[in-house]
């Protein structure tokens, strides 16, 4: 208590605090007010013995003092008021001139404090440049205060000024050489301004140009000698197949001259992946190819290279030989890109039992799998239908440290889709809202999928309904789907409504199968004519040919109903379409299930 109260009593109050700053500020102004006066004294006494042009340091020093700043700092604090510093004279008398700066700081005690700007910004470097022009690069470009060409892109205007060559010709080298370093011109620039050059020649379209800068290294030889990085920017500036040849010739050229230069991974990686931009995978394997008969060890990037162009070819075979001898080259360790690629390739071709074997064997190979792979692993198990591997893989998954997605749950739904097991695709389901995990436009699609294969249409109704409630909007597979079921259950008004919020409400792209889906709800219902309609609108709306789903269901409910000569135009279309090629089988989805039907 004794201590509490000699606190107080030590503590000021307010008012006192109040009377203690005011007299404290009128002391430091009425200082401030004696030491500027002083200091204009003394600027005006060193203006008139230097006969007006300048001021000495003494009155520096003063106006400092006087300012409150050191010499040489370009801020002083104010008081709540402006500062007039005595800067230039005119005619012997002082000028008073004042700028002050907007910025605030905080200061060591926490109060906010204006600054006082003492002196002139000087110009950015920016703005120094400009008025001065210079720099690096064409002379005009810098009087002009333009920013000044470099080297490369100097070259890539000049090249792009040459004309076009006409079909099969080619840009003359001396053409090239003015272009390149022009008669009188004194440019410095190494094999790296001309690889960009290439590279950006290859952006904009202009390839021919690109290979004629290239044979004009290569004839020049020297410090302009071609590297491998001219030859990779050359190879990702072929876009079309005879842009494509040229870049495949050089390399055929290099390996029948073996050329120590041109073999090795970065151009092959390169020429790869420009043959695969064209589907030429056959040329693809065959630079893989030509590396390992040339003894050069392959690396992770042609490796990669190779298996992408071969995937997207569909070509499991040669995907599966490549990653047998990735497995076998030494310093190359096969990784989960690369079994993924595989097996792609084997999903690509429809061959998921192959794909699904080559997937057990995942340890053969040393592979460390992500979720990539292991998404993979288990679409594959699923479209072989093979569940248990499938339930392995996804218990393994969720049992390490890589995070289940809605993305690892569809996967396995669609295995169980696929094959109209309902029950299992409820169970997965469960536990998918038991592991807080949110469904996607694709989980409902994989339900109602296995609804309508599996003949649980009433359960069809329940997963529409919560879809609708989580504001998801469909698929087109789900609403051809879910077309099917109703048509089954003779809802086929609530069908064609579902077709019309695809076309109006949700803007959902319509496709054949739907409309198959369709015609068949209303030929179950027997409302023939209204089937035929949907048939007009297939084609006045979208613009889809009818396909051999089509014109079975359409052409046997016509000859049951007696409309004899509309299926005899029915069967003359097909026959029509059948002739010019132009008739699509489509036997799968909702289209299968229609026509059993």
């Amino acid at each position: 208590r004794h201590r509490d109260a000699r606190a107080r009593r030590a503590r000021p109050t307010r008012a006192t605090a109040t009377r203690v700053a005011n007299a404290r500020d009128d002391g430091a102004t009425r200082r401030d007010d004696g030491t500027r006066a002083r200091a204009m004294e003394a600027t005006a006494r060193g203006d008139a013995r230097d006969g007006g042009v300048g001021t000495t340091r003494r009155a520096s020093d003063a106006r400092a003092r006087g300012t409150g700043t050191r010499r040489g700092q370009r801020y002083a604090p104010a008081r709540g008021r402006t500062v007039n510093d005595a800067t230039e004279t005119e005619g012997g008398r002082g000028k008073a001139t004042t700028e002050v700066d907007l910025r605030v700081t905080k200061s060591s005690h926490g109060a906010l404090q204006r600054h006082v700007n003492a002196s002139k910004r000087e110009p950015t470097h920016a703005q120094k440049r400009e008025t001065r022009g210079g720099g690096r690069g064409d002379g005009a470009a810098s009087g002009s205060g333009r920013p000044p060409l470099r080297a490369g892109e100097r070259i890539v205007r000049a090249m792009e000024s040459i004309d076009a060559p006409a079909q099969g010709e080619r840009i003359a080298w001396d053409v090239v050489a003015s272009a390149v370093n022009p008669e009188g011109g004194k440019f410095k620039f190494t094999t790296s301004t001309l690889n960009f050059a290439i590279k950006e020649l290859g952006e904009r379209g202009s390839f021919d140009r690109a290979h004629a800068l290239y044979l004009w290294m290569s004839r020049k030889q020297g410090r302009y000698a071609p590297n491998e990085f001219t030859y990779v920017s050359l190879a990702s500036a072929a876009k079309t197949l005879t842009q494509t040849r040229t870049v495949q010739n050089l390399w055929q050229r290099g390996i029948a001259e073996n050329d120590e230069s041109l073999i090795c991974n970065e151009i092959a990686s390169a020429v790869i992946a420009a043959l695969n931009r064209v589907s030429d995978w056959s040329g693809a394997y065959q630079v893989f190819r030509d590396m390992g008969d040339k003894g050069k060890p392959r690396n992770l990037y042609t490796y990669t290279a190779v298996l992408t162009a071969l995937r997207d070819e569909a070509k499991p075979d040669e995907a599966l030989a490549v990653l047998n001898e990735m497995a076998r080259e030494p310093g190359v360790q096969p990784t989960s890109l690369a079994f993924s690629l595989t097996l792609t390739a084997f999903d690509n071709c429809r061959r998921w039992i192959e794909g699904n074997a080559v997937a057990k064997r995942i340890k053969k190979y040393d592979v460390r799998p992500d979720a990539t792979l292991m998404h993979a692993i288990i679409t594959m198990a699923g479209r072989a239908g093979d569940m248990a591997h499938a339930n392995e893989v996804f218990d393994a998954m969720r049992n390490s440290t890589m995070i289940v997605t809605t993305y690892t749950f569809n996967a396995l739904l669609g295995g169980y889709a696929r094959y109209g097991d309902w029950e299992g695709c409820t169970e997965v389901y469960d536990e998918m809202k038991r592991s807080k995990i949110q469904p996607d436009s694709y989980t409902f699609t994989q339900l109602i999928s296995a609804a309508e294969r599996s003949g649980e249409y009433i359960a069809a109704d329940g997963v529409w309904t919560e879809m609708l409630r989580n504001r998801i909007i469909p698929h087109t597979v789900m609403c051809g789907a879910y077309i099917h079921c109703l048509g089954c259950q003779g809802r086929d008004l609530e069908a064609e409504a579902v077709m019309e919020k695809m076309r109006n409400y949700w803007d959902v792209p319509r496709n054949a199968a739907v409309y198959n889906a369709l015609i068949g709800a209303h030929v179950r219902s027997g409302e023939v004519t209204r089937g035929l309609s949907v048939l007009d609108d297939m084609q006045r709306i979208d613009g889809l040919m009818p396909t051999e789903i089509t014109f079975a269901v359409l052409i046997r409910a016509c000859q049951e109903s007696a409309l004899h000569k509309r299926a005899e135009g029915l069967e003359g279309m097909r026959a029509s379409l059948a002739n010019a090629g132009q008739l699509i089988q489509d036997l799968s989805g909702a289209s299968t299930s229609t026509a059993k039907a």
